[in-house]
């Protein structure tokens, strides 16, 4: 049992430290690579539903008119991620950047209500707000950036994830050899 725990965290570690590297190194190709799989599967999924709904008009069964919607809906987004697999990097940077926004006007106004109860912390607030604002403008108009920033941060975890199993892999290793 010991063996199987060390060659199965062995090519775990392997596998899981060298997607980090590859995280790391190529964040936004990473990020275009799965987007452009997903536009696969979209594709391959919106063909086979209007295959069923298609089948289901030819037998005259009843087919619903959303079974053929659903179908066009997944095609249409799986060519335009296939076709342009960049869209999905900025559309996940614009929703960062507005929630990041969203989040400053809260802190600025809840650093005007601080003010108006006597809070001496309502300044930190105020400056916090501020801070969020521009940084969700700099995440909405560079969302390149943002994706490559996030991708790099998933890749050093999942890094150390990957050489953590490595080492406990060999400590089963030093174990068996022990017994």
């Amino acid at each position: 049992m010991k063996t199987k725990s060390y060659s199965t965290n062995l090519v775990k570690g392997v596998i899981l430290a060298v997607i980090g590297v590859l995280l790391i190194i190529f964040p936004v190709q990473v990020v275009k690579s799965i987007t452009i799989v997903f536009g696969l599967a979209a594709l391959l999924a919106g063909a086979v539903i209007l295959y069923t709904y298609i089948m289901k008009r030819t037998r005259e069964e009843e087919a619903s008119i959303f079974l053929l919607f659903e179908g066009a809906l997944d095609l249409v987004f799986g060519i335009i991620l296939v076709l342009n697999p960049a869209i999905s990097v900025k559309i996940f940077a614009l929703l960062i950047g507005l929630w990041v926004i969203v989040e400053g006007i809260f802190r600025i106004s809840d650093s005007l209500k601080m003010k108006k109860m006597g809070m001496d912390t309502w300044g930190r607030s105020l400056f916090a707000g501020m801070l969020f604002l521009i940084l969700g403008i700099v995440v909405i108009f560079h969302p390149e950036l943002t994706t490559k920033a996030l991708t790099i941060w998933v890749g050093v975890v999942v890094m150390i994830f990957g050489i953590l199993e490595l080492f406990i892999a060999f400590h089963f290793k030093k174990i068996a050899g022990q017994q």
